[in-house]
């Protein structure tokens, strides 16, 4: 199970932009994620700009989404953008999915939200294909037709850098399994069972995919308290 510590409402400017980020380094988690949104401060409108600026000021940490917004941007984009952040962070990306949860979302991108689960497993599937394949590559799906098409860059990882699913039902949790993709969720005892049993079911090693815990905006909270504390006895 990963701790992880997810980033969001940073008021963006200044020195004190990334000091979460170089707080939770400190305090040994595991990564720190920033979240995708198009509307007021709640999150990042471009989290790989944040977190490639994070990365540039951290050394060990992971850097990565929760989440990505698949289906509201072209897969290409998203693959390209995050690839080169897993180049640029020499291989700290951790790449979070989702299909996000507001229908306002999609108002401002003009998409349907009735389409949100097929641009979200094709856009997921071209992503993949891109990081992947050794030359050029052709891909026909509903939304987005690729003929002949050579990626660059490729992310350092490989075969690619690891994949967070946001996962709530039962049937999205086994469908991560059956991927081979780690699941991002709150870490019930139920949840994790149902990842387990696909796992086995599917004849792929338990031990290559994690649950995790999400530590969301009240770790913000927690971590400046740690600060506090550690200045405190320092002085």
């Amino acid at each position: 199970m990963a701790l992880v510590v997810l980033l969001r409402g940073i008021d963006v400017g200044g020195h004190r932009t990334f000091q979460p980020a170089r707080l939770a380094e400190e305090l040994g988690y595991h990564a720190v994620w920033f979240g995708e949104h198009h509307y007021s401060g709640y999150s990042f409108g471009a989290p790989p700009v944040i977190a490639m600026a994070a990365a540039s000021r951290t050394k060990r940490i992971k850097v990565g989404t929760g989440v990505s917004l698949i289906p509201l941007n072209h897969p290409l984009r998203l693959a390209e953008e995050y690839a080169m952040l897993d180049v640029l962070s020499e291989g700290r990306l951790e790449y979070g999915i989702g299909r996000g949860f507001l229908n306002y979302s999609y108002q401002l991108f003009g998409i349907n939200p009735d389409e949100s689960h097929a641009r979200y497993r094709e856009g997921t599937d071209l992503i993949v294909k891109a990081w992947t394949s050794d030359g050029p590559f052709s891909f026909a799906g509903d939304f987005w037709q690729l003929a002949d098409y050579s990626f660059f860059p490729k992310p350092l990882q490989k075969p690619h850098p690891p994949l967070w699913v946001a996962a709530v039902g039962e049937e999205a949790t086994r469908q991560a399994a059956r991927l081979g993709y780690n699941l991002m969720g709150a870490g019930s005892e139920h949840g994790q069972k149902v990842y387990d049993e696909a796992f086995t079911n599917n004849n792929i090693y338990v031990g290559s995919a994690f649950s995790m815990v999400l530590i969301v905006v009240v770790t913000l909270f927690v971590l400046a308290i740690v600060r506090l504390g550690r200045i405190t006895r320092r002085s």
